[in-house]
């Protein structure tokens, strides 16, 4: 029959194929008459061990949800506005973040689909996340494999609607998206055996849980340029160049004001000009360091970093570690001050170094750390950015810079191919222009007193007069000519701190530092700075580092072009232009 066929449809392999097929189904119907287990198995069969027949292997049945799902739940809260959910999902790069209330409670979700479908029908500066958002969930739990809990069948529908607030909060904690959940796993699995790559970079921070509200951003932001205005005010007087990072700075003081208490806690506190209690300060804190990072795929890069070195037997109070490692990134690093005080600042220096891209070297120098040194925070910022309108390398040449003893020195000087439209701005006795980056919402804006008038804008300077000169300017075309600079300032800044009123906290016997290790023994004995940039054709390179070492008691017009040559000294100031944030502060006397 099977030759007949194969001749027929001209297919002699049929031939061949068929009756061996037939033989095969035959063979097996029989043999699994005469014997039930298979020759593979028979030597388990005879000795007491039977496999399951006919189980399909489910891999993803072996894992649970409680092994995958993320703890650290991202969440909108249902008064965000949806631009500031879209920021959210942005930096995040989740599909899905849940919706709680003021009180914490779950009461829905939103997806990415669903908010680019609100803010294409809605404005999203008045609609908010509550209004918009997906009030039935279904819910996976920690005790479900992950290949039912994929399955919408298999999931909790009654989540928000017959379960209490407390409850809410709880589950909340035991669960979350399944899918991103399964592609962290997968990462891990399939990059947690190759080896670190060579040229690690540092890695941006977390996003915090629950951000900080902009009402809390903005008093944390307004405290911290008015502290910096007011140091600038104490190291004005500082003969040269002058650069700092106030950020850097005030992070690495607030991270020590977390362990203040009484009259010290008063004293930090308004030379901070922190205005929020503590939780929230702290809060808002880690809101801003998240909020300052480009997006992942921006050619601009900001890194900032904290870091606690602690001696070995010195016991840190439990609260104090948390709050280090919840809202700065600061896990405690166990040192030997005592028997290795060279080796710690070693280390510290090469954290710095880091950190800054190898710009920020010998942070701390030699002496700074002791023996009695037991505690060394510390803060490091690195920002590189493009300009947004880059100036034309061909056209760079050496033009006269007049210093502030009226003498002429020529350095080289930039100009683009033709005026731009820039932020402009002109008051009493000076000229402001604004200069953008690339893929960042930093920008770098030059004050330039007018001949002679530097010290009269240098008193002059505050956070209010900064903000409101800021706030004035408008877009001109602007014929920019400014000098290619590089260099670097180091100081002390304990001595300013306590000029400020901080005088507690450098003193020993009345600093009380008991929040951080339960005792009045602590007191900051130096608080160093470095700080270093560079300004080219092509954009800037600014980096700062800090530590705090704690020892035992032992619109356009159209107008003709402003023509700005900046050929005297002249103020930098390196900010976010959607917070304010002061980065960078300084002033430039002599750009070579």
């Amino acid at each position: 029959m099977a030759a007949a066929l194969a001749a027929a449809v001209h297919a002699p392999l049929t031939a061949i194929i068929l009756p061996v097929m037939f033989a095969v189904v035959v063979g097996l119907f029989v043999a699994q008459r005469l014997r039930r287990d298979p020759v593979y198995t028979l030597g388990l069969a005879r000795k007491g061990l039977r496999l399951q027949r006919g189980r399909d292997v489910e891999v993803l049945e072996g894992i649970t949800v409680g092994e995958v799902m993320e703890t650290n739940v991202v969440t909108l809260r249902e008064t965000y506005l949806l631009a500031t959910a879209a920021d959210l999902f942005a930096r995040t790069r989740h599909h899905g973040l849940p919706v709680v209330n003021e009180a914490g409670d779950l009461v829905g979700i939103l997806t990415v689909q669903y908010l680019e479908q609100a803010r294409n029908e809605n404005d999203d500066s008045i609609c908010t996340v509550g209004d918009v958002c997906t009030r039935e969930m279904l819910v996976a739990h920690s005790e479900e494999s992950i290949a039912r809990g994929n399955h919408p069948a298999s999931a909790s529908v009654s989540m928000a609607h017959s379960k209490g607030g407390a409850a809410m909060r709880h589950r909340l904690a035991r669960h979350f998206w399944l899918t991103t959940c399964l592609f962290i796993v997968l990462a891990q699995l399939v990059t947690g055996c190759e080896p670190a790559p060579v040229g690690a970079q540092p890695q941006p921070p977390p996003a915090p849980a629950i951000p900080a509200p902009a009402e809390d951003l903005a008093q944390l932001t307004a405290g911290q340029n008015t502290f910096a205005t007011d140091l600038y005010q104490q190291l004005r007087d500082t003969p040269g160049n002058l650069f700092f990072s106030p950020y850097s700075l005030a992070t690495a003081l607030t991270m020590t004001y977390a362990g203040a208490r009484g009259n010290t806690e008063t004293q930090m506190a308004q030379v901070l000009h922190i205005t929020l209690p503590a939780a929230r300060q702290h809060a808002a804190a880690a809101t801003l360091n998240w909020t300052l990072y480009p997006a992942e795929k921006s050619s601009a890069r900001l890194n900032t970093a904290n870091a606690l070195w602690s001696q070995l037997d010195l016991p840190l109070q439990a609260d104090f570690v948390a709050l280090m490692n919840q809202h700065y990134g600061a896990g405690v690093k166990p040192t030997d001050f005592k028997q290795a005080p060279e080796a710690a600042r070693v280390a510290v220096n090469d954290w710095a170094s880091f950190q800054t891209a190898g710009k920020i070297t010998d942070l701390v120098p030699p002496g700074m750390i002791t023996a009695d040194t037991r505690l060394v925070l510390a803060n490091a910022i690195y920002f590189k950015a493009d300009w947004l309108l880059p100036f034309d390398k061909a056209l760079t040449r050496d033009e006269p810079f007049f210093r502030l003893d009226g003498s002429e020195r020529r350095v080289p000087m930039m100009f683009m191919q033709k005026p731009a439209d820039l932020a402009y701005g002109a008051g009493d006795g000076f000229q402001a222009v604004t200069l953008e980056y690339t893929d960042t919402l930093i920008a770098m804006t030059v004050i330039v007193p007018d001949r002679g008038r530097l010290e009269t804008v240098e008193a002059n300077l505050s956070a209010d007069w900064l903000r409101t000169s800021m706030s004035s300017m408008t877009s001109r075309k602007v014929a920019l000519g400014l000098p290619k600079f590089r260099f670097g300032s180091t100081f002390s800044v304990a001595d300013a701190l306590g000029e400020l009123g901080m005088s507690d906290a450098i003193t020993p016997y009345q600093a009380d530092f008991s929040g951080i290790d339960g005792t009045r023994d602590l007191f900051i004995g130096a608080v160093v700075h470095k700080a270093v940039v560079e300004v080219d054709e092509k954009g800037t390179v600014a980096a700062a580092a800090s530590a705090v070492g704690m020892r035992a008691t032992s619109i356009q017009v159209e107008e003709e072009p402003v023509r700005l040559t900046v050929d005297r000294p002249f103020l930098v100031v390196i900010h976010d232009r959607q917070t304010g944030a002061i980065l960078f502060l300084g002033r430039v006397v002599d750009p070579a």
